[in-house]
């Protein structure tokens, strides 16, 4: 049997594509949603990791109120919800001793980008 937790977190954050033919080529905002799936083996105590930390840890990767294009990662690459949903994953990974399986970005309640572990 594979265990996992998820969580979705939200922030709010600006960004714009370049070399794109259409309004997104425009500053302008979404309200993100994040949704992110970790794996666990075991518990303790009924609890593989407290909702409250793992929904911190996540926010403390999450871009709130900021032009994502400001990032380094995004200086020259689209803040796009694809590229977005690749480098959330890394800094997740990168910073955590989770199992991190997948990390959805969505950019509008029907559109959502994800990346995951093979």
């Amino acid at each position: 049997m594979k265990l996992s937790l998820q969580i979705e977190r939200k922030f709010d954050a600006a960004h714009f594509l370049r070399n794109y033919d259409g309004p997104c080529a425009n500053l302008h905002g979404h309200t993100w949603k994040v949704v992110v799936k970790i794996n666990y083996n075991s518990t303790f105590n009924g609890i593989a990791i407290d909702f409250k930390v793992l929904k911190k840890f996540v926010d403390s990767v999450l871009p709130d109120h900021a032009c994502i294009n400001d990032i380094s990662e995004f200086k020259e690459k689209n803040p796009t919800a694809e590229n977005l949903s690749e480098y959330f994953f890394k800094q997740l990974t990168e910073r955590s001793t989770f199992d991190i399986a997948r990390v959805e970005v969505w950019e509008s309640d029907t559109a959502c980008a994800i990346a995951e572990v093979e």
